[in-house]
């Protein structure tokens, strides 16, 4: 659930490239901006942007990983399903400090 901030420069390298011709890096650049993208999008059509949480993958799945893209689209409502199960804890947290 951690997605960096990626300029559309970086994401670029893997677009239109099949993922024999780019590295894992450049695939995560692409996903990352495109989740980036999306969550503006969101913003900027008033639409909640949902994202599932827990009770999958453990690892990597603590909402906590979702701090930087919540912080930086501050207009964007974002809906975590599941409560971030079985971080409950750090899900209420975000909710009370990151009220979008």
């Amino acid at each position: 659930l951690f997605y960096q901030k990626v300029s559309k420069e970086g994401a670029a390298k893997a677009f239109g490239k099949s993922i024999e011709e780019t590295t894992d890096e450049e695939r995560k650049d692409f996903e990352d901006f495109i989740f980036w993208h999306l969550a503006s999008l969101s913003a900027k059509y008033d639409m909640p942007f949902q994202i599932h949480t827990g009770q999958a993958r453990v690892q990597g799945s603590n909402p906590l990983n979702l701090a930087n893209l919540i912080e930086g689209n501050p207009r964007t409502k974002f809906a975590l399903f599941h409560g971030g199960y079985p971080w409950v804890g750090e899900t209420g947290v975000l909710a009370q400090r990151l009220r979008n």
